[in-house]
């Protein structure tokens, strides 16, 4: 069995939608999954006002992404190309994903996975505790719109990761003003390696 059947298998990937990329970025803790379906397929659409069920050929479409549970240590992320289809009363309305969540930007199943430990705990140590605040504007709004008595507590990993970029932006812009600063990225980010870093660097890091 293939690595996308098996990820297919564990999210509720249906036909006719089928996952084409799966990319681990070790560096940043995120597993992103792509989702993709053939030209020319038909999706079931459900009639709200009139409760009836018909399969349909995409208008057009758009990519979506949602925030997953997590697989193992990585943070997974879904990115899908989700169709528009022409109803029969000639209106335009976006087909639902089966893994779609009630919120947008989550899951289905990691809604399920959040909404567990918060009948027994505080939303703030909900977030803590499953490393699922991000810091995108994204997940921010869907926090403040669906739990207005929340509290937001950012997802430490993302916050360093943003400071260590922003650091590495500034010593690069600094290294090409002055020479003496290169190689000083392990001082700059307080993880000293004496015998490899720049001895002026270093030096001026021990004053």
């Amino acid at each position: 069995m293939r690595q996308e059947d098996i990820f297919a298998a564990a999210i509720g990937v249906k036909s006719p939608w089928t996952i084409t990329k799966v990319n681990l970025e070790i560096g940043d803790g995120e597993l992103h999954i792509e989702i993709d379906f053939p030209s020319g397929s038909e999706f079931e659409y459900r009639d709200e006002a009139t409760g009836r069920t018909s399969l349909l050929k995409a208008y057009d479409s758009s990519v979506k992404t949602w925030r997953h549970m997590n697989f193992f240590q990585y943070r997974c992320y879904l990115h899908a190309r989700i169709p528009r289809v022409r109803t029969e009363g000639g209106k335009i309305e976006q087909v639902t994903a089966p893994w779609e969540g009630a919120v947008g930007g989550f899951t289905m199943l990691f809604e399920a996975f959040i909404l567990q430990p918060v009948k027994a705990m505080p939303v703030h140590q909900v977030c803590r505790t499953s490393g699922s605040c991000g810091m995108s504007p994204a997940l921010s709004k869907g926090v403040v719109k669906n739990l207005p008595k929340g509290e937001i507590a950012f997802d430490r990993f993302n916050a360093v990761k943003i400071m260590d970029d922003a650091v590495g932006k500034v010593r690069k812009v600094l290294a090409k003003m002055h020479p003496l600063l290169r190689n000083c990225r392990c001082v700059l980010t307080g993880k000293l390696d004496f015998a490899r870093i720049n001895p002026f660097c270093a030096t001026h890091a021990l004053l």
